[in-house]
């Protein structure tokens, strides 16, 4: 089982491999060999691998060609966002300020009504600092996100917010340090913690979860 820890060290992984233009393939396997269609729960991870699909040499030249007849040129791909951006400002396509976006973003770009989705803390356990991580819908808006981070008693011991902005649809601009609100270091042990996000226009949304600190 890939817990939601492993799941944001994978996703890190991958996403900085695909940032450098890479494919990245996930290997997973089941022993089970009869002819039927396996879940992803049924089968066991083994890891990434990344491979290089570099665009022919002559395509920057053929959108050039292509803009300085009048045609407007897009890139319409089945690859990792990321890997799609690298490739796109390698070939010419993809500019300062030039708008990129995923299917999920395309197929969400007109819904009102804010989703959040995916949060959790990574790393978690831990330390001294954590991540707070979650998937939304409205990226290029601005975010106001609150976070109440409580003892299983249902004492407030961090109260956390920051208006966040970002290009794409994850969000992990929101960290912390393991600290009260008075600045003291909090003991170790399980704490919950509250995240709500608001957006012009929207209800807010409100996720708990859990994290732990040792």
């Amino acid at each position: 089982m890939i817990t939601n820890p492993l799941k944001a060290h994978w996703l890190s992984l991958s996403e900085k491999e695909a940032s450098s233009g890479l494919k990245v393939i996930a290997f997973a396997y089941n022993d089970d060999v009869r002819d039927k269609m396996l879940e992803v729960n049924e089968m066991t991870f083994l890891g990434l691998s990344s491979l290089i699909d570099p665009p022919r040499e002559e395509v920057p030249e053929a959108i050039q060609l292509c803009r300085q007849a009048g045609i407007k040129v897009v890139m319409i791909t089945g690859d990792h966002p990321e890997t799609a951006r690298y490739v796109a400002r390698q070939i010419g396509i993809l500019n300062e300020g030039d708008l990129s976006m995923s299917g999920k973003e395309l197929s969400v770009m007109n819904d009102d009504e804010l989703v959040i989705d995916h949060v959790l803390n990574y790393p978690n356990p831990f330390t001294t600092n954590t991540q707070f991580w979650f998937e939304h819908n409205k990226p290029g808006q601005d975010l106001l996100v609150q976070i109440h981070i409580f003892s299983l008693a249902g004492r407030l011991v961090k109260s956390i917010e920051k208006t966040i902005n970002t290009s794409g649809n994850r969000s992990c601009e929101v960290d912390w340090d393991g600290r009260d609100d008075f600045g003291d270091k909090i003991g170790r042990g399980v704490y919950v913690y509250r995240i709500k996000v608001f957006s012009n226009g929207s209800k807010p949304r409100t996720v708990t979860e859990k994290l732990v600190i040792f």
